[in-house]
């Protein structure tokens, strides 16, 4: 259960502040304060403000330093004429000559870092003036390129139309951009700024808009309102104020399924392990002795235990320690004795993505399929198929990563056993070492221990982790690490009082194109299939474009107290003749390089070049470029036991399967595993997580969202809003206490139960005006 508590400012007296002047200074352009006076600024001097470019549709003006932002809405509100033009913004730029656009990197401090990064870090600067104002509108086109602003600071001093834009009109373009990290500072706003509305209207993107419907692919994540004014409203959290309001619900039908096709989504195996108690828990189900299965036409699932399954299955594994053996189809026998008793499994095929009663979500992007490896030669006869299993899902206690946790040294057999320094270990998000490679070539010693914002000091001195590089050139920003952020929110959120941690994990076993299973009914990414095949003893995940799959693996292993985690898996390209798999059809990748020849203009056209464990090449050799990852740190030992890692994978689209390593017959365990980016570029995991306002089923995606929030509140501070969600009865309660006027819940999904100070709501798409008692 998650609990979101929000205390809302108080509306309080006026603060004024005075317009910004004729003309102002751009002191961070040089040593000297230089004030510049704007009149008769135009063409060529207006571009030296920017990276380059005239304004045109096929010229913009190009963004690649924060000051480059500061300079676009400084000459909005200053130079005449200016705002008059419908000018072209780009954000980016081709600055390392290869593909894709990027800025340059600057740290928190605002110095440069000597390279380029996907995000324009203005985390130095504050005072941010909202780009375009009602006497001054922003009516031009705004290309975030896929992009991030990242830690951006709003000033609403003096303004009445507060947002990331200030006032938008219809003919404007907003597209394709992805704000991170957002504040905006309300405490200087005006009511009579100008005439256009009598109070300041505050909203994540823009503060006042007159058609939602123009602002496409833009995301806001973790966004703050903070600051008191006087008579500031927020109508629609995105936007302040909507002239059109019905484009406010196109806005949000485009944001879902954008976000929705393209996205998918991201598990982790907590989840996973609860999803499979609360299907044998709840669902009607066959047990045999060892054995359990459950089946229907889109999904099934087969257990096995070396005791009565049943007794397992009742073992709730967010509390106890659990070992699930996903079983494959087929005849299996007794692993306990060398009987001829059989039963006949239906296998395991399980969704990525499942709805509440456990059917594949439309969102669906791939399958978790299990397979059955064959006994020691001590069953009869050899061709039997018993319990043992290639795909393997377990929750075990959390010493299992005390390395990664703890700042002594904790051996294989006290991870296992919980004694001697692993005993009574717990987990302190401010106090993980996470592994990761520094450099795309693999070698034992190129890994890194990454600093986040939770371990910002690096604070274990583990002496198995501190032989790692551990420096200020390990943010996941300098590591190149696009989806780290949300990945470790979403982390911290698994292990958060946790006493145990949970993974699935391959062994030794590949697979093969003529060993497969199939559904009868398969959803992927919105299309629905009959018959479909799939490879055994893997993860089967299809991407709809370039991305990145990325994972968090916790280097443990336990079949006895010795035993060791000797890799993590192998990633293979799928290719198909319709439904079937033929031969050839799977070709595990080794090496990923960067595509020369890579056209972005072109659908058809790949990113990157594999080379596979032929040595073969998915490409043309002449166009191999730069290697980007080396399949070796995730298919070798791990430099450390029981700790944890990250790793990103950048692939192109397309059809491909996580599996076991050939020749390591105990893999890590996957303790979060996002294979649903489905290529997103370098927004991947960018999901609308307000912190006011607007409340969502954090980490679903956009088209996953519950309920959008609004009020009016009396003169004081004490109006609090919580809202917790229930995950095991997809279940909302808003519970509102304080000073309110009105408070409005807008549901935007009928998948969810809503609860208004503990009243149900209707379970349709609408909205519920309601007024609590104070």
């Amino acid at each position: 259960m998650k609990r979101i508590r929000v205390a809302f400012a108080a509306l309080l007296s006026a603060a004024t502040a005075a317009l910004v002047a004729a003309s102002f200074t751009f002191s961070w352009l040089s040593g000297a304060v230089t004030d510049v006076e704007m009149d008769g600024l135009h063409g060529g001097i207006i571009s030296q403000y920017f990276h380059c470019g005239s304004g045109t549709e096929q010229d913009p003006y190009v963004i690649t330093k924060p000051v480059h932002l500061y300079n676009l809405t400084m000459l909005y509100e200053n130079l005449d004429g200016f705002a008059e033009q419908n000018n072209h913004f780009q954000l980016g730029y081709n600055l390392d000559g290869n593909d894709g656009l990027e800025f340059y990197s600057y740290n928190d401090e605002g110095i440069y870092q000597n390279g380029y990064s996907t995000r324009l870090n203005m985390g130095y600067y504050d005072a941010f003036v909202p780009i375009g104002s009602a006497e001054k509108p922003f009516r031009g086109v705004f290309d975030g390129s896929g992009l991030i602003l990242d830690n951006l600071n709003v000033s609403g001093s003096g303004v009445s139309d507060i947002g990331v834009f200030g006032f938008v009109t219809g003919e404007a373009k907003i597209k394709n951009l992805y704000i991170d990290n957002l504040t905006i500072d309300v405490s200087g706003a005006v009511a009579n700024a100008h005439t256009a509305h009598s109070h300041a209207c505050v909203g994540y993107i823009a503060g006042h808009i007159e058609d939602a419907s123009c602002v496409t692919e833009t995301y806001v994540n973790n966004c703050e309102i903070t600051g008191k004014s006087v008579l500031t409203k927020n109508d629609w959290g995105y936007f302040g104020k909507c002239d059109n309001a019905a484009s406010i619900e196109m806005f949000i039908n485009k944001a879902n399924s954008g976000q929705g096709d393209d996205w998918g989504g991201s598990l982790d195996f907590k989840a996973f392990n609860q999803r499979i108690y609360d299907i044998f828990n709840t669902l009607p189900a066959t047990f045999d002795g060892s054995f359990a299965y459950y089946q229907t036409d889109e999904m099934k699932i087969s257990f096995g235990r070396g005791a009565k399954a049943e007794d397992y299955l009742k073992q709730n594994p967010d509390s106890t320690r659990t070992f699930y053996l996903l079983q494959s189809d087929g005849t299996h026998y007794s692993s306990t004795s060398k009987s001829a008793t059989t039963i006949s499994m239906p296998g395991t095929v399980m969704p990525l993505l499942a709805n509440s009663d456990f059917s594949a979500n439309e969102k669906n992007t791939g399958y978790i399929i299990a397979d059955t490896r064959y006994q020691s030669s001590s069953y009869e006869p050899k061709s039997r198929m018993v319990y043992d299993s290639s795909v393997r899902s377990a929750s075990y206690e959390i010493s299992h990563v005390g390395n990664s946790i703890s700042d002594v040294a904790i051996t294989n057999k006290e991870a296992f056993n919980g004694t001697g320094n692993a005993s009574g270990l717990t987990y302190e998000s401010e106090n993980v070492e996470i592994l990761t490679n520094s450099a795309a070539s693999y070698s034992a010693d190129r890994y890194a221990l990454i600093k986040d914002s939770y371990n910002a000091n690096h604070t274990v001195l583990n002496s198995y982790l501190d032989v790692f590089t551990k420096s200020d050139n390990t943010t996941p920003s300098a590591l190149n690490l696009e989806k780290y952020d949300t990945a470790r929110n979403s982390l911290d959120n698994v292990l958060e009082d946790a006493t145990l941690v949970h993974g699935l994990h391959f062994m030794d076993k590949d697979i093969a194109y003529n060993n497969t299973t199939s559904l009868n009914t398969v959803k992927l990414n919105g299309a629905v299939y009959t018959n479909y095949a799939f490879p055994k003893g893997c993860i089967d995940f299809n991407l709809k474009e370039d991305g990145k799959i990325n994972f968090f693996g916790g280097s443990y292993y336990n079949g006895t107290s010795e035993s060791k985690a000797d890799c993590f898996f192998s990633l293979s390209v799928i290719e198909r003749n319709g439904n079937n798999l033929t031969n050839n059809s799977i070709k595990k990748v080794s090496y990923i390089y960067k595509n020369t020849a890579y056209d972005k203009t072109n659908p058809d056209s790949q990113k990157y070049i594999y080379r596979y464990s032929d040595n073969s090449y998915s490409g043309s050799q002449s166009n191999v470029g730069d290697l980007v990852f080396d399949m070796r740190y995730l298919s070798e030992t791990p430099p450390v036991q029981n700790a944890i890692y990250y790793f990103e994978i950048p692939v192109n689209k397309g059809e491909y399967a996580l599996h076991g390593v050939s020749g390591h017959d105990a893999g890590g365990y996957l303790m979060y595993l996002d294979i649903g980016a489905s290529g997103a570029g370098t927004g991947e995991g960018l999901v609308d997580d307000f912190k006011s306002v607007e409340y969502r089923s954090t980490p679903d995606t956009a088209s996953n969202s519950i309920l959008l929030i609004t009020y009016s509140q009396g003169s004081t501070n004490n109006l609090e809003i919580a809202v917790i969600y229930d995950d095991t009865r997809k279940r909302y309660d808003v519970i509102c206490t304080g000073d309110a006027i009105e408070v409005t819940v807008t549901i935007l999904s009928t998948n969810y139960a809503v609860y208004f100070n503990s009243i149900a709501l209707p379970n349709e798409i609408g909205s519920y005006p309601n007024t609590p008692e104070t």
